[in-house]
């Protein structure tokens, strides 16, 4: 007696369905892999700015009320708009190469743009320009 051989799987068609948009979703997701981690680099140094800012903010009454005179009230908020602006230069220049990682980058293995390796064989030094009579052995 010959045993049949099932050509389906137990699950039916529809392995091989899942599989193969499986594969896809995994494929998508490897090429969207440096935008999401640009992305997340973006969102942290807006985070560290805000609560660079915040962290100063909430510091500032503590601050004031230590001041004895109009000048050292002066001198602190020169210091606050100082800190600030060091805060906002500092936190501009990391968001901008944050953002670098976001901007496409040229494809390298454009068809035309690839330089064929050719191996040229080139005649010994003096040999002569006739063409050689060869016969098999």
């Amino acid at each position: 007696m010959t045993t049949t051989k099932q050509a389906d799987s137990a699950t039916g068609p529809w392995t091989n369905l899942s599989t193969v948009c499986g594969g896809q979703f995994d494929n998508v997701m490897k090429a969207a892999d440096p935008a999401i981690r640009a992305m997340g680099r973006l969102q942290l140094e807006c985070m560290h700015l805000a609560m660079q800012r915040g962290r100063a903010w909430a510091s500032f009454p503590a601050e004031l009320a230590h001041c004895q005179s109009p000048a050292d009230v002066a001198r602190l908020q020169m210091q606050y708009w100082q800190t600030m602006n060091l805060n906002y230069a500092e936190g501009l220049h990391r968001l901008w190469h944050a953002l670098a990682g976001l901007a496409p980058h040229p494809q390298v293995e454009d068809a035309a743009a690839i330089a064929r390796d050719v191996i040229a064989v080139r005649p010994e030094a003096g040999a002569s320009d006739k063409p050689r009579n060869r016969q098999a052995a």
